[in-house]
């Protein structure tokens, strides 16, 4: 499995890991509120828009996902703190 660390800032993401060349399969995201308020992450796939995984982060607090991501590529933001959707391809 590949873990993706992302840190929620105030309007942005930063990842830690290369978000190039991912192939499908199942990866685990690991979120961290560097916000200084309350933020959320949700992630949905790039093609058909289903939600795979929501959930609020309080300041300072780091949570994580185990998600299957297909060749459809997928998307992120932060829904609570709006940020831009993030969209990433895999397998192309």
């Amino acid at each position: 499995r590949v873990t993706i660390h992302l840190d929620q800032h105030n309007g942005y993401f930063a990842a830690k890991e290369t978000l190039a060349g991912l192939e499908p399969g199942e990866y685990e995201f690991v979120v961290t509120n560097k916000a200084g308020k309350p933020a959320g992450f949700e992630l949905r796939d790039l093609v058909t828009n289903e939600r795979l995984e929501i959930f609020p982060l309080k300041p300072g607090e780091t949570r994580s996902a185990v998600v299957k991501i297909t060749a459809n590529g997928f998307r992120y933001r932060c829904p609570i703190n709006p940020t831009p959707w993030y969209e990433v391809n895999v397998g192309r």
